[in-house]
């Protein structure tokens, strides 16, 4: 018998074709049996998605589906692939698939929010191929975050408070800082911790982004019931304040936050306030509004 179990790696691979006159009849069983759970199997797939459809979408259409443009695709392909997360080679010796293909497959899946099965059935692909190439494609986009989520200094925090002020009116602006709840499954450690106000499990994940909506700094992993300023005040950003707003600089920030040097919030509306004051508050949430509208950023 064990001398049977000794071909399993080759029927796997689909490389044998003959078994060995010596095996007896009882064991050939065996072998086809355990054989099958292992060998690979011809489902019916989507066939030409990627290599046929995709080529012919319009501007609009590529957008829609994957939420970026073809140009902003051909620079995030050519980013991903300098990091050496996407190979270029199977040493199984299997076709593999192409870089393209990985980077949309994994996009498509960031855009409609797909079950696995679904989309590894759009993109021609397995189901454990997906769960590779997601993996590959994540652990590049982490391996680039530091390049592109920098904070500003220098001449750029000028460019931005200037941006901010001709725009708004409101001086010494560099960035616009809020929370964002990404929905998840519940975790099945501590579930409640993760239902947010709005009655779902989620991560709140606190952004900052700059007058182009850039992001210049990303606080993810916390439960979604916990509450925007504690992520504030528990992050790298308030620990390094001090040294983040030189001159007279801050963030614009809604009533979810404290009010500090380098964060205005809106007045507390309590029926008492000014005409300036609301107009102040009205000013303020312009600026937000017209940013979060404008680029789906929060």
């Amino acid at each position: 018998m064990a001398d049977v179990l000794m071909l399993l790696p080759e029927l796997i691979e689909d490389d044998v074709n003959v078994i060995n006159d010596n095996i007896e009849d009882g064991d050939d069983i065996v072998v086809f049996s355990a054989a099958s759970c292992f060998m690979r199997r011809n489902l019916t797939r989507i066939a030409g998605y990627f290599e046929q459809t995709v080529p012919r979408y319009l501007p609009d259409e590529f957008k829609h589906h994957f939420r970026m443009t073809k140009e902003t695709f051909e620079i995030l392909s050519s980013e991903i692939l300098r990091t050496g997360h996407i190979p270029l080679g199977n040493p199984s010796g299997r076709p593999v698939i192409q870089p393209q293909k990985q980077i949309l497959t994994f996009l498509w899946g960031m855009a409609n929010q797909e079950p696995a099965r679904a989309i590894a059935d759009r993109f021609d692909i397995t189901r454990s191929s997906y769960n590779r190439v997601f993996r590959r494609v994540v652990m590049a986009a982490v391996g680039l975050s530091n390049e592109y989520i920098r904070w500003p200094t220098g001449n750029k925090i000028l460019e931005i408070s200037t941006s901010f002020e001709d725009e708004g009116r409101f001086p010494g602006v560099i960035g616009l800082i809020d929370g964002t709840h990404i929905r998840i499954r519940a975790p099945e450690n501590g579930p409640e911790a993760y239902i947010n106000r709005k009655k779902f499990h989620s991560l709140n994940v606190q952004l900052v982004g700059d007058d182009k909506l850039l992001f210049t700094d990303v606080v993810a992993g916390w439960p979604g019931s916990v509450h925007d300023s504690r992520v504030l005040r528990n992050s790298v950003l308030w620990n390094t304040s001090a040294h983040k707003f030189p001159g007279d600089t801050h963030l614009l920030g809604d009533g979810g936050y404290p009010l500090l040097s380098w964060l205005i919030t809106p007045f507390r509306d309590n029926g008492h306030l000014t005409a300036q004051q609301r107009r102040f508050n009205r000013t303020l949430s312009s600026i937000r509004q017209k940013k979060e509208k404008g680029q789906f950023l929060f």
